[in-house]
């Protein structure tokens, strides 16, 4: 009997000796031999109510936080997000990619007892898809009207609406297979730049979906914009035409690439192209002279730009602030973004596939973009937290 209890005995501090190594849990955040340091306090979140999932920061303010940041844990629900920079006062934190309209936010302190009182919070989509495009759907020209919908030029002779709230019909059936370059104008009449053997054109369409010839060119348009005056500049080839409200044309300029993009912004015409055998990639912009164009001017040169590695710009925007976008064929990044130095990086790395072929920025903070991909298409709204520069179409 008595071996029999030596090796129960010795059974039960084996098993709790394995039981200790199994379960080897991590120190806890509060030590109990020392005494507890206060409860953290948020008193403001910056910017309030919300902010961007996944790509923006926030800075939280209140008191006994701990100025070395990774002994700060900010939860987004149960969701824990990085420590940028950390003071007693302020945290800088890096959003989690957490979509949700209310989430509690709670901060946990090293050698604090108690976790923040929970704050309200909500985190949106920087990116999400807007509307349905049926499978092998291939989308080209993009435009917006004055209430937010969006137009889509799908190939097959086909026009699609998608209403703010994202619902996808089809607007009208079209004469052409597709177009290059879709505005809106004057009385919601949508401009489509197109081109099928000889016909290159420009058509109207009306708000019932009735389409009509506007003016014809003696090049493929490619991309158009209005100005002030409700005058159209459109790139065709290596050209710049002026079309005028009555339908007439005159030739404006020429340049060495074939012209890709182009945008008017504060009394500029921004024109953006590629020559494909010599490799010179460029924006110019020239000024406005009423129904001419003044010496133009290398805006940036793409072909020197590191960070654009080569890629070809295929659309360009502006927001109001200045603030240059380029919708591109880079096969990592869709759109880049462009500062006051004229200094690019990738636009929400990760959240924007190639490539953007067009983008509209209707009223608001959002762009919305064409997204062509092998065998298909989508639309994508970007929310970027700033107004679009004047646009002087919808009228």
């Amino acid at each position: 009997m008595r071996k029999v209890g030596w090796r129960y005995g010795g059974l039960a501090v084996f098993l709790l000796l394995f039981a200790a190594c199994q379960y080897d849990y991590p120190p806890s955040l509060f030590d109990p031999n020392e005494k507890s340091k206060p409860q953290p306090v948020v008193t403001e979140v910056i910017p309030p109510d919300s902010a961007y999932a996944g790509v923006g920061t926030i800075t939280i303010r209140g008191r006994n936080f701990s100025p070395k940041p990774e002994e700060n844990l900010v939860f987004f629900n149960a969701q824990r997000a990085e420590v940028l920079q950390a003071s007693e006062t302020e945290l800088v934190v890096k959003t989690p990619n957490l979509v949700a309209d209310s989430i509690l936010i709670k901060i946990a302190v090293h050698g604090a007892e108690l976790f923040s009182e929970p704050v309200r919070y909500k985190l949106v989509a920087a990116v999400s898809e807007h509307g349905k495009l049926l499978e092998g759907e291939v989308a080209f020209g993009i435009a917006a009207d004055r209430e937010g919908n969006i137009f889509v030029s799908i190939e097959g002779k086909r026009i699609k609406k998608i209403t703010p709230a994202g619902k996808t019909s089809i607007f009208t059936n079209t004469t052409f297979l597709r177009a290059n370059s879709m505005k809106m104008g004057p009385g919601d009449t949508l401009y489509a730049a197109t081109a099928a053997g000889r016909a290159r054109i420009i058509q109207t369409i009306s708000p019932d979906g009735v389409g009509r010839t506007f003016v014809s060119l003696p090049g493929n348009p490619r991309d158009f914009d209005f100005d002030a005056d409700g005058n159209i500049w459109v790139s065709a080839f290596k050209d710049i035409y002026l079309v005028r409200p009555d339908g007439s044309r005159a030739k404006a300029d020429s340049y060495p690439v074939d012209i890709e993009a182009v945008r008017v912004f504060e009394g500029y015409l921004y024109v953006g192209g590629k020559d494909e055998l010599s490799g010179e990639a460029k924006i110019w912009r020239s000024p406005i002279q009423g129904e001419t164009l003044g010496e133009k001017e290398v805006f940036l040169d793409l072909a020197a730009a590191n960070w654009l590695e080569g890629a070809d710009v295929l659309s360009l925007t502006f927001a109001k602030d200045g603030t240059l976008y380029l919708g591109t064929n880079h096969p990592k990044y869709g759109i880049f973004v462009v500062n006051a130095n004229k200094e690019g990086e990738p636009l929400y790395p990760g959240l924007i596939e190639p490539q953007v072929y067009a983008m509209t920025w209707p009223a608001g903070n959002a762009i919305f973009a064409v997204v062509q991909f092998p065998g298909g298409s989508k639309i994508i709204k970007v929310n970027v937290g700033k107004e679009g520069a004047p646009y002087y179409g919808r009228r």
